[in-house]
This record gives C-alpha cells, sequence and structure tokens, in this order.
C-alpha cells in the first residue's frame, strides 16, 4: 500500500513452470499473467518439432489472489493445444500452416533462431468491452489476440466462447512469414514490445499502441494502429492473411533506440509518452511528434543513484506509467515533492517546483520560439506575462528571464551551441516547454 506494507504477494515459479515478464488486471480483482512452462523432449517430438530437445512454451493464466499469499488458478489458455505443423503426418496437429493461421506453427524458426525460449511472449493486456487479450511474441515478431469469454475447456478447444474459436488465435499481425503468409518484406514489427488497447476516454481510444523496438538496426518507432474488422471483435482477412494496416500515428527519430525492452503510454493530452528502455530514458511527444519533456533513469542497478551531473549507466528500464494526480489511489495521500533522487543534487542548478502541475495544463499557453534553430538572438513569443527559463541537457539553468506580452529577443550569444529546454510558465502555474537548438 502506500506505506509499503505488503498486502498480497504470490510466487508461480517451480522447476517446470515460471511467470515472468507482464501481468494485466482485470475488472473483477483478478490478473492474467505470463507463465513460460518448460516442456520434454518426448513432448516436442509429440508435436511434430524438426527440432526435438527440450524447450519453454508459453501459457496464459488468470490468477485469482487469495489471503495473503495464495491463489487460485481460475482460467488457463496454452500455446501447446493450438499448434499445427506440415511435416509429420503422423501427429495429430498435422495440417497446412497457411491454412491455419489462427493455429501456431510448431516449427517456426525465430529470428534468434532454434534457442529454448520458443516464442518469448513480453507484454500482455486486456479489453473488457471485447473481452479479449492481446500478447506480443518477440521471436516471432507478431502480436496475437484471443478470445477471453472462453471456459478453460473450450481455451483449450477450437470451438467455444463468444467468438467460436475457443482458444485459438483470433488475430495475429507483424509478420506472415510464421504462418507462411509473406515474406520479408511484409514484416512490420521486429521484435516489439508493450502491445495494448488505447484505453476508453483518451485519444484514439480503441486503438492498439506498440513500441517497434528494431525497425532498422538503431531505429526504433512507436505506432499506433487499427485491425481490419469486419464486425466488432471479428477481424478482417483477404486472401488468408490478416492484411497491412497503415499506422494512423508513429513517432520515429535517428537518435532514439531501444533494442529490447520499452514501451509507451497514450496520455490524456494526446500527447504519448515513451520509454526508451535500453537507455533508461524517458520522454514525452506531442501528436505534432514534438519533444515536450524528457527524463533519464538516474538509478544504476548496480548501485543506486548517480550523482547529479555524472554519467548513469545500467540504467535499463522496463516500462513506465504516468499517474495523474487525480488519481483515486493518490485521494488523501501528500504529494508534495521531496528531495531529488540524484545524490549531491545541484539546487542552484536546478528549478525545483513545489507544485504538481496536471498534464492537461502544460500545452494551453500561446508562447512559441520565432526562429529554431538559433544563433545569437533567441526570438519568443507571448500573449501573457511569464518568466522563461533555459536548461542545457544536463538540467543546468543557462537562463532566466521575465517576459512580457509580444515579442521578446534575448542575447544568447554567451551560450554553447547543443540543445536546451525552454520553459515558459505564466502566474496560474502553467507551462509550455520547447525544444531549442542553439548553433
Amino acid at each position: 500500500d502506500w506505506d509499503g506494507t505488503l498486502l498480497w504477494s504470490y510466487n508461480l515459479a517451480t522447476p517446470n513452470m515460471q511467470a515472468h515478464h507482464d501481468i494485466a488486471p482485470l475488472p473483477n480483482g483478478n490478473f492474467l499473467a505470463l507463465v513460460w512452462v518448460k516442456r520434454s523432449t518426448a513432448a516436442a517430438i509429440e508435436i511434430g518439432r524438426e527440432e526435438a530437445r527440450e524447450f519453454w512454451t508459453e501459457r496464459i493464466v488468470e490468477i485469482q489472489p487469495v489471503g495473503t499469499n495464495e491463489a487460485n488458478i481460475v482460467w488457463q489458455w496454452d500455446v501447446w493445444n493450438h499448434t499445427v505443423q506440415d511435416i509429420f503426418s503422423d501427429k495429430e496437429n498435422f495440417g497446412g500452416v497457411f491454412e491455419n493461421t489462427q493455429l501456431v506453427n510448431a516449427n517456426y524458426r525465430t529470428f534468434a533462431g532454434v534457442q529454448q525460449d520458443w516464442i518469448h511472449l513480453n507484454s500482455i493486456d486486456y479489453n473488457p468491452l471485447l473481452d479479449q487479450i492481446i500478447v506480443s511474441s518477440r521471436n516471432f515478431n507478431e502480436v496475437w489476440i484471443i478470445d477471453h469469454s472462453t471456459t478453460t475447456e473450450e481455451a483449450a478447444g477450437h470451438t467455444g466462447g463468444r467468438y467460436g474459436k475457443g482458444g485459438d488465435l483470433l488475430y495475429r499481425y507483424g509478420n506472415p512469414q510464421v504462418y507462411n503468409g509473406g515474406t520479408e518484406q511484409e514484416q512490420v514489427f521486429f521484435g516489439q514490445h508493450d502491445a495494448q488497447w488505447i484505453r476508453e476516454g483518451l485519444p484514439s481510444a480503441g486503438e492498439l499502441l506498440i513500441f517497434n523496438n528494431n525497425v532498422l538496426p538503431n531505429s526504433s518507432r512507436v505506432e499506433i494502429w487499427s485491425p481490419s474488422m469486419q464486425e466488432v471483435g471479428i477481424y478482417a482477412m483477404e486472401n488468408g492473411i490478416y492484411p497491412y494496416v497503415e499506422p494512423s500515428w508513429s513517432y520515429e527519430n535517428i537518435f532514439f533506440h531501444s533494442s529490447f525492452i520499452a514501451g509507451a503510454q497514450m496520455l490524456p493530452n494526446g500527447n504519448v509518452l515513451i520509454c526508451e528502455g535500453e537507455n533508461g530514458q524517458f520522454f514525452e511527444v506531442t501528436p505534432e511528434k514534438e519533444r515536450v519533456w524528457r527524463y533519464i533513469n538516474p538509478i544504476n542497478r548496480n548501485g543506486g543513484p548517480t550523482a547529479q551531473g555524472g554519467t548513469v549507466r545500467f540504467n535499463e528500464t522496463f516500462r513506465v506509467t504516468r499517474y495523474a494526480t487525480d488519481y483515486p489511489a493518490f485521494e488523501g495521500k501528500d504529494l508534495t515533492p521531496t528531495i531529488p533522487v540524484e545524490i549531491n543534487p545541484w539546487d542552484s542548478d536546478c528549478m525545483i517546483f513545489d507544485d504538481v502541475l496536471r498534464i492537461e495544463d502544460t500545452q494551453t499557453l500561446s508562447f512559441k520560439c520565432v526562429h529554431n534553430p538559433v544563433f545569437e538572438h533567441l526570438i519568443v513569443e507571448t500573449q501573457e506575462k511569464g518568466v522563461l527559463n533555459l536548461f542545457d541537457i544536463v538540467g543546468k539553468r543557462v537562463l532566466q528571464q521575465q517576459l512580457q506580452i509580444g515579442r521578446s529577443e534575448l542575447l544568447i550569444s554567451n551560450i554553447p551551441t547543443g540543445t536546451y529546454i525552454a520553459i515558459f510558465r505564466n502566474s496560474k502555474q502553467q507551462q509550455k516547454v520547447s525544444r531549442i537548438l542553439k548553433i
């Protein structure tokens, strides 16, 4: 709880089964969890694997907390019941891979080649309106959607549930090579993470959001897209494949890359919070793809917090989530900021705010930089009085100036070339953030 008291815990780990990566809370108080399941060499032969060796497959379980350290598994889905292979005709799951896109190819060789972690699911999310689950498979470079309305018995078969397909895949997208439905040129996901539905009440609600890690060797992309549907919850196919969908929005640049982990979150004001996980960097971008906020995780996983101004290493971050100040769990809580996380913070060089801004208030001001990049003079325009602060990339304030209504011209010839963050704040404590390039 808020005071750090442990209310419930459950360790789902045995020599043959291990919870991993992610969970998804459900409206009923239960939650879904990803679970690795160890399979023997005999089991590999049973489902027609060419590589007859021990390996790990995937299971999804719904956990109902009981007491303080117990749980009931009230529902489960296992990929083991939904495989197909076209090599060994004496096996129960023998069939055409392309003709059975609702099943998982038991012999697909992953991007990492043959390995024990066959599928490597790395995220899970739940849609309460559709009663569907989406998971991301890093090794298959795909997302899968399955039906949660089934019973456990129906989830192990091919019929039943709200959509009539039991536990078979309702939708798959990202890499048609895995079901012989396309070539490398049709692949659109590359080691992706954090596949999720955008929640009701947010911009782009109902669409899917994903962090596409390795679009190019050194470039990532955050994407929003909507699968083609025949009707609500029923996904359309064309010529036996799930067709390519142009993203409704995406963000990438040449300086942005996380080869593993990472994620994104749609915010109430339409901005997107992005976690560049490998580099421990979090930043917020507008729908117009302008970065308006940035933070570097100062925690070194081997040694704790880093000193202010130091170089932080090993600060990888799996995912970040922003909670607004009116989040129900914060009701009645003291949200006054305390001391900075960094060791030996430079109070003289950092602007420390005593209040917490709502995200809806951060982009409402009429303030702009007239020219960007800038050389000797920074020219800005505003329709109200306020204070402009200019910070370098390590958070050191290099300029502070009171602004009047209209246009102001500020001499910055003594400031080194580089990237700076300009923060304009009015008397109502609203702010506007802009990135400035000094050349």
